[in-house]
């Protein structure tokens, strides 16, 4: 948030803690601290020292309205400082130069169908040289895609759920005292396929990559 008192954040990759940091004055960035600490030697209870709403009380010291009432509600994340540092613009008739907006989750759903051409070959001592036919047959099913925030749609987690019949015939063979006997096998399955997809658009064409795991019963 770009504003009289601009706000910045970044993500330490070391110890993957995330810093808040407010521009007190021109020049100067205060990070906010959020710190946990031991009640006791043994270790088992835990508190926070939340020494950022007193240094936002005092940032934000010539807005009394949110200094006194909305300080001590601000919770340490991204949405709890873009909160406050929006009412303080309110409060103080600054427009933001530029303001960072949460993303959400976004979900695509639709239907999934398309043609799967197999073929079949068994061997055993009974059925040996039985040739059987090859199968086509309509898959159908849905897919579920849910697409990361801040990933400028390239990174989403992929889902899918597909049905899928098949039907081989043989031809006439021998069998026993049987001179024309003919076989017939059938098999259908539901797959449960989830991965993790990276999609990269390339003019018209949106080229992808996945991996992960699948699931048939």
């Amino acid at each position: 948030s770009d504003g009289k008192k601009s706000l910045y954040t970044y993500k330490d990759t070391c110890v993957f803690k995330k810093h808040f940091l407010i521009e007190a004055s021109p020049g100067y960035l205060e990070d906010m601290i959020n710190k946990r600490y031991y009640l006791s030697d043994s270790k088992t209870t835990v508190a926070w020292f939340q020494g950022y709403k007193s240094q936002l009380k005092s940032i934000y010291a010539d807005c009394p309205e949110i200094a006194s009432k909305k300080v001590k509600d601000v919770i340490f994340n991204s949405p709890g400082f873009l909160a406050i540092a929006k009412a303080y613009n309110d409060c103080t008739d600054t427009q933001p130069g530029y303001e960072f907006r949460l993303e959400k989750t976004k979900v695509a759903l639709g239907p999934v169908a398309g043609v799967n051409s197999s073929s079949l070959q068994l061997k055993g001592s009974s059925i040996d040289g039985i040739a059987f036919g090859g199968s086509s047959s309509f898959d159908v099913g849905f897919y579920l895609n849910l697409i990361a925030p801040h990933t400028e749609r390239h990174w989403s987690f992929y889902n899918e759920l597909l049905y899928t019949g098949y039907r081989f015939g043989s031809g006439s063979f021998r069998y026993g005292n049987i001179d024309d006997a003919h076989a017939e096998i059938k098999a259908s399955y539901i797959k449960w396929s989830t991965a993790l997809r990276f999609e990269y658009p390339f003019h018209r064409a949106v080229p992808f990559l996945t991996a992960g795991f699948a699931n048939a019963f």
